[in-house]
């Protein structure tokens, strides 16, 4: 038929329409137009604060911009006593503090900083077992103090913005620095890669030349072998009382040479 025949040759000058078939599929086949985007604003972001204090996500601040960083945390084990104890370090020496979980090392390391209302001394500075709770400054350089150069970091960063290794090594240097002649430290390899054990073990040596004397826990006996290639390690090791309780609550422990 005429129309027909004009139908599928097109009008001159004009390519020849498309079979209908052919147009449905394309239709088919054609992509959406992505939905809206949502103006919801975003979620909270944890630990960081903006305008006015309020949370908020996105985009990493400028370094020159100061953070805040709040922590809260509950004690969730029952009161706890050590004590008394008699302990004797000697200057360039370290005394390894041993015993099992409960037994109430760490206890007696924050009685002797003068932590939980215990008296204290005012000549030992502690490192505590985990380096967040001992952050209040807003940037590494303000933590860490004159030694921050010594560190591959950016000193504007937010010490909890660093990796495990380098807060370990960050929270060394700042207790350190406090200059006392007694340093004590909760478990100093956590937290640490080979590296940064390594620059820990440099460190430790640098202060025990100084005649800092040192009193450590550590369940790491290879971390110790390591210690006592370079230094004099002398041992005391710490026991509940017959009659204590659960590791929660121990009761004083006897200290044994």
């Amino acid at each position: 038929m005429p129309g027909t025949d004009r139908h599928r040759r097109g009008r001159p000058g004009h390519p020849p329409a498309a079979p209908a078939r052919r147009d449905l599929l394309a239709c088919r086949h054609r992509p959406h137009p992505p939905p809206p985007r949502s103006r919801r604003p975003p979620a909270p972001a944890r630990g960081t604060t903006g305008e006015a204090g309020q949370p908020r996500r996105g985009d990493r601040p400028p370094r020159s911009s100061t953070r805040k960083w709040w922590q809260f945390r509950t004690p969730s084990a029952a009161t706890f006593e050590v004590g008394p104890v008699e302990v004797t370090v000697r200057p360039g020496g370290v005394l390894w503090l041993r015993g099992d979980n409960g037994t109430g090392k760490t206890t007696l390391l924050r009685a002797l900083a003068g932590l939980d209302g215990a008296p204290g001394r005012g000549d030992v500075a502690l490192m505590l077992q985990r380096a967040a709770d001992q952050v209040v400054e807003s940037t590494v350089a303000d933590f860490v103090g004159p030694r921050v150069a010594e560190l591959d970091v950016d000193p504007d960063e937010h010490p909890l913005d660093l990796g495990a290794t380098d807060l370990r090594l960050a929270q060394f240097l700042a207790v350190s620095g406090l200059g006392r002649p007694v340093l004590l430290i909760d478990e100093p390899d956590v937290g640490l890669d080979p590296q940064g054990r390594g620059r820990l073990h440099q460190l430790i040596a640098e202060q025990l030349r100084d005649g800092v004397a040192i009193m450590m826990t550590c369940h790491d006996t290879s971390f110790m072998a390591e210690v006592a290639g370079y230094a004099e390690v002398e041992h005391l090791t710490v026991t509940p009382r017959p009659d204590s309780g659960p590791t929660t609550r121990c009761g004083s422990p006897t200290v044994n040479p």
